[in-house]
């Protein structure tokens, strides 16, 4: 089971995201082609000709510091996704995990309780299946993990 779409929530964290992922990618030599998000994708970037679509979300509870969690949930609902990159920033947009979302796609079903609801459905990867970033500086770095 899914939670049901927040406006809120939406309100509140898919600019800030959508503009960080376009700032992190873009240091990384991507150039924005679209940004009227869809609900495929929420972005479309180019690099070398290829267009590339990410999608963007938040761990409203993870803050500065590193993913402080065993197991990324990833919404169950995301396998419908047609990205080729799935980014997920803390709340402070100021740290990234990075994979394909193929990676993504292959997560573990699992059901978790949280804030918004018991049981909820997601796709379960380890945190070790992602690339890590954080911003210094006002740069992006690629973290070893």
């Amino acid at each position: 089971m899914n939670k049901a779409f927040s406006k809120e929530l939406y309100n509140q964290f898919n600019t800030p995201a959508i503009q960080a992922g376009i700032e992190l990618c873009q240091q990384f030599g991507y150039t924005l082609k679209d940004q009227s998000e869809q609900y495929t994708h929420d972005i479309i970037l180019s690099k070398n000709n290829k267009d590339i679509k990410f999608e963007v979300e938040v761990t409203s509870k993870w803050l500065d510091t590193e993913f402080p969690y065993q197991i990324v949930h990833v919404p169950f609902r995301k396998l419908k996704n047609k990205s080729h990159y799935y980014l997920r920033f803390n709340s402070t947009y100021t740290r990234c995990l990075t994979a394909p979302m193929n990676i993504i796609k292959q997560g573990k079903v699992i059901t978790s309780s949280n804030a918004y609801m018991k049981n909820e459905t997601f796709l379960g990867i380890p945190p070790n299946h992602f690339a890590s970033y954080k911003k210094v500086n006002n740069q992006w770095v690629k973290e070893l993990v």
